[in-house]
């Protein structure tokens, strides 16, 4: 650069030299988004945090109201926290925008339904092989005094962070097609180093990360009904998996397969109960 303004003070007809960039913008260009800087780094975890914070509040007020309990939310919420950063320790650094924000594509979709079938699949598994089956259901935290059992929310919170370490060993499977993806569109924003370090690593996390976390919160709590995630799951799963889930997991007390609002499942199994109890043939399943 130097010798180009030499030359142009020798020859004023010479062409206009190259700009010099800062090493940040370099390694934008260059396809490199981190190391961010310390306090950029920290201003966006600080931003994705409170993002995520403001949704669940915001869920909690606006959306549910007092049909749960501020104690039982508190609960829910520490669970995701605790989630949140075992799996910020999981994680791999990376150091090219596709690469991170295809990683956070991927685990705010597909790894979201990863977790909500590992903790449905263990959360009835453990059901059945233990004793105390009440420890296990998501959201259930009180005995049945009505008194908090810190054991309960223990153990549901080991279950969830193995929930969460099993995700982060499966969604590498699954990410080519998101990077293949991420192409597209983080090279939308190319034409602006500026604008495209912000769309992956402030834009697009806040609001995928905020979507995961109203998500699960939907099956994490008490009752664990999923809701719509389960009936985008069918749409997207093929046939024989889906009727392996709900063969294998309906059927029980608060199946958490079911959607919202269903307990056809509990309720004919609980009728075939009792007819088998007082002799008569059980009633069909409807």
């Amino acid at each position: 650069v130097q010798g180009c303004h030499l030359v142009r003070w020798a020859c004023p007809g010479f062409g206009p030299c190259p700009q010099v960039r800062t090493g940040s913008e370099l390694d934008v260009m260059a396809g490199r988004c981190f190391p961010l800087p310390s306090h950029l780094s920290t201003a966006t975890h600080a931003s994705i945090l409170w993002t995520c914070t403001s949704t669940l509040l915001v869920k909690k007020v606006c959306h549910e109201g007092h049909r749960r309990r501020w104690s039982d939310f508190l609960l829910d919420s520490s669970k995701q926290l605790f989630g949140t950063a075992w799996a910020y320790l999981l994680s791999k650094s990376v150091e090219g925008c596709e690469t991170y924000w295809a990683g956070v594509m991927a685990e705010t979709t597909i790894g979201t339904l990863i977790e909500y079938l590992l903790l449905a699949i263990l959360s009835r598994l453990f059901e059945r092989g233990t004793e105390n089956a009440r420890a296990f259901r998501t959201g259930e935290y009180h005995d049945g005094a009505g008194a908090f059992v810190r054991g309960m929310f223990l153990v549901q919170l080991v279950l969830w962070l193995t929930c969460i370490t099993l995700m982060k060993c499966l969604v590498p499977l699954v990410m080519p097609p998101y990077v293949a993806i991420s192409f597209v569109f983080v090279g939308m924003w190319s034409w602006s180093p500026t604008l495209e370090l912000l769309f992956v690593t402030l834009f697009t996390p806040c609001g995928m990360y905020a979507l995961q976390v109203w998500v699960t919160d939907d099956f994490i709590k008490k009752g664990g009904a999923p809701g719509f995630v389960w009936r985008i799951s069918k749409r997207i799963l093929p046939k024989a998996i889906v009727e392996l889930a709900e063969e294998a997991l309906l059927g029980y007390n608060q199946p958490l397969l079911s959607e919202s609002g269903s307990d056809a499942p509990a309720a004919a199994v609980a009728a075939s109960s009792s007819a088998a109890s007082q002799g008569a043939p059980p009633a069909p399943a409807v």
